[in-house]
């Protein structure tokens, strides 16, 4: 699998690097690409260009024939597949990067995303092409963001967690089984978020996040079993509830 990844890997950025104003490539981290046995199907990358991203057509323009395209409606999207392998491909202009990063840093403090994950790309993401020491100095920038960003994203997640123990409520209480499911997963990625902010993390992909937060330095007493309760499928949604208003009480004071 690694050998896959790393082959994949060289033929985009042969192809990308190409591009007029690109300035930095990178993949994102994933655990499974340590492993050769990984069932991992999916590469996912970003790249950094210079003011504005090129057009669907010049992306793939240096690339071997794909298989499948799909260009996002915002036209900073990519998916394909490349030797048997999904690869999502995101475009972000350096200036969006240099604009939001000077935001965390002065008050007050938000995010315009609703979510770290896309600072989790920009931090942890594995450099495979560089033109300049750019996003080596972007790094630099998130490895040290102030305490309030922090407070202030506790603050926020935990505003939204209560909104979404809420939902859950009346969803059962209306017996909308759709309601219920989709506030549920909702309300398990608020506090698996603020589980990682706690500890000064962003959130990771998707793919990681249960067992990542078994790695976190910091939880609250009791966490893991209620969490375990609400993904398991033979516990129903009365109870769900009842854990997920604990488990509220639980992260409004942690």
């Amino acid at each position: 699998m690694l050998q896959k990844i790393n082959r994949i890997t060289e033929t985009l950025v042969e192809g990308l690097a190409s591009l007029p104003n690109i300035e930095a490539i990178q993949k994102i981290p994933y655990r499974t690409y340590k492993n050769e046995a990984s069932p991992l199907d999916c590469l996912k990358v970003d790249v950094f260009s210079q003011g504005s991203v090129p057009d669907a057509a010049a992306r793939v323009q240096g690339l071997p024939h794909l298989e499948f395209l799909e260009t996002s409606p915002g036209k900073n999207k990519d998916r394909f597949f490349l030797d048997g392998m999904a690869v999502h491909i995101e475009y972000k202009r350096v200036e969006d990067i240099e604009e939001l990063l000077a935001r965390l840093h002065t008050s007050p403090y938000r995010l315009t995303e609703d979510s770290t994950y896309g600072l989790f790309r920009l931090r942890h993401g594995i450099p495979v092409m560089k033109k300049t020491e750019w996003i080596e100095h972007q790094k630099k920038l998130l490895e040290n963001l102030p305490e309030p960003f922090w407070q202030a994203a506790r603050q926020n997640l935990k505003s939204r967690m209560e909104h979404q123990v809420a939902d859950l409520g009346s969803a059962l209480y209306n017996q909308d089984s759709f309601h219920f499911q989709t506030s549920l997963a909702h309300y398990l990625e608020t506090i698996s978020e603020l589980l990682f902010v706690a500890n000064e993390e962003f959130l990771c992909p998707p793919e990681q996040i249960r067992v990542s937060l078994e790695e976190l330095k910091i939880l609250p007493s009791g966490f893991e079993g209620l969490f375990d309760t609400l993904i398991r499928a033979d516990v129903d949604q009365e109870r769900k509830l009842s854990v997920a208003r604990r488990l509220a009480e639980l992260l409004l004071a942690f």
